[in-house]
């Protein structure tokens, strides 16, 4: 038997005993060490999430143990290997899956969402969707490989070249993964945006220019940060109708603007600078398996994990998961909070 954690109605999460998965051809079994809780969760949790189901175990950032493997077929995986998984099903039919581009599959399903996620002391997952972590990796740093797989695949689409300039609207967890990445593509300037002061001061504690909106001439002072020129690539990541406003005016012309933040309405946006600088838009959802695999590359890499450990400021024992959730909706002192059993 094993403790499982499971939303059986909005706002109410339950603690239960309940079997140890068993495993059906081609999956193997997981033991979990680290899960994140993100703003799916509390948004899923909260019942702000349109598609989401219950009863439903919650979570799809993780890293853990292979206990046990069910497969005839040929795979290098082996119980106890560190692991983390494509949190995503999706048909393999539609145009979108042909193309490889399953995270806009019309028929997608998201764990933790759609289908029982890894806020379990155990949960199984296809063999086909795992990848392997090097055992020296920290695993609170590998538990945010997911989160570190939609900031690649982000600015993957935004094309962001060598030497271009990076306007970040948030430096939340997404928008600080962003910063972490499009510094290792070689922006050579990247400012942020942010009104939580702890997160201002995190952000600038990793060497990130960050601007507070509610100060007195913002957009002037980040026109300032571009001689005036503008930004060539905007991340909008707050899913606000500041955020909205702001984006199309300190662009610089044929700028790219990268839709990342969910908005809770419908905002309007200035199309006619559209127009005149020929700006491009670029909607992103979640990601791919190829930016999964390179955020696992990355991470084996090291390139990043002494930043990454900085935003793990708070970790929960699995049992404790709605003192974790309200903690992560109230608390403004804190970045990333991790599940442990």
């Amino acid at each position: 038997m094993m403790k499982k954690t499971i939303l059986r109605d909005w706002k109410k999460i339950i603690i239960e005993d309940a079997p140890i998965p068993t495993l059906e051809e081609d999956e193997a079994l997981i033991k979990l060490k680290y899960g994140g809780i993100c703003g799916t969760d509390i948004h899923v949790y909260s019942h702000r999430h349109a598609t989401a189901t219950i009863p439903r175990v919650l979570g799809h950032e993780y890293c853990g143990e292979i206990v046990k493997i069910n497969t005839k077929g040929d795979t290098d995986l082996k119980p106890g290997d560190f692991v983390t998984s494509h949190p995503l099903n999706a048909c393999g039919n539609c145009n979108s899956c042909l193309l490889g581009k399953e995270n806009v599959c019309s028929n997608l399903e998201i764990y933790g969402v759609h289908t029982d996620g890894c806020f379990a002391e155990y949960f199984k997952v296809p063999i086909k969707k795992i990848y392997k972590i090097n055992k020296e990796i920290d695993p609170i740093v590998a538990a945010q490989i997911e989160p570190l797989a939609v900031a690649l695949h982000d600015v993957s689409l935004s094309k962001l070249e060598r030497g271009q300039s990076v306007f970040i609207i948030s430096a939340g967890p997404i928008g600080l993964l962003i910063a972490l990445v499009a510094r290792q593509c070689g922006a050579s300037k990247i400012v942020m945006s942010e009104l939580n002061d702890y997160r201002i001061r995190l952000a600038q504690s990793m060497g990130f220019t960050v601007l507070n909106p509610t100060e007195k001439d913002f957009e002037e002072k980040l026109l300032a940060e571009t001689n005036g020129e503008g930004f060539n690539v905007i991340f909008e990541v707050s899913g606000s109708k500041q955020g909205s406003e702001i984006m199309t005016k300190i662009t610089a012309q044929r700028a790219t603007i990268v839709i990342v933040g969910v908005p809770v309405d419908k905002y309007p946006v200035d199309t006619g600078a559209f127009l005149a600088k020929e700006l491009k838009a670029v909607g992103v959802r979640i990601h791919n398996r190829y930016a999964y695999k390179e955020a696992v590359e990355m991470i084996n890499s090291g390139v990043i994990n002494e930043d990454l450990k900085k935003l793990v400021t708070n970790i929960f024992p699995l049992d404790k998961i709605e003192e974790a959730i309200s903690f992560s909706i109230e608390d403004k002192e804190h970045f990333k909070v991790l599940l442990k059993p």
